[in-house]
């Protein structure tokens, strides 16, 4: 079972961002690094979720992931960049199960 969770899915769309002065990831580094470009094995589980909360690029990036590996994406309600990952902390929570596979 494979979950991203808030991805960069697409990291070309990076390099002409001012962070990526500091992250000098190059055109061959994009493509080799961004889950996009790698298709999951046959057989495996995938379901994509992002912060329904989230800025509008991280959305765009679980959306395009998603559509690239041909799998499902949801949106964790009430959640951004910073706290989508605590519902793992509940056994009881629909993100919790999804890794889980429940």
């Amino acid at each position: 079972r494979v979950v991203p969770i808030s991805p960069l899915a697409e990291l070309e769309l990076l390099m002409p961002l001012a962070a990526n002065q500091k992250l000098q990831i190059d055109a061959e580094e994009a493509r080799r690094e961004s889950p996009t470009r790698h298709l999951p094995r046959a057989g495996i589980a995938l379901h994509v979720t992002v912060g329904a909360d989230e800025r509008a690029a991280f959305i765009f990036h679980a959306r395009h992931l998603s559509e690239e590996w041909s799998c499902e994406w949801s949106l964790v309600p009430d959640t951004h960049h910073f706290n989508v990952l605590d519902g793992l902390c509940r056994a009881d929570d629909p993100l919790t199960r999804l890794v889980l596979g429940e």
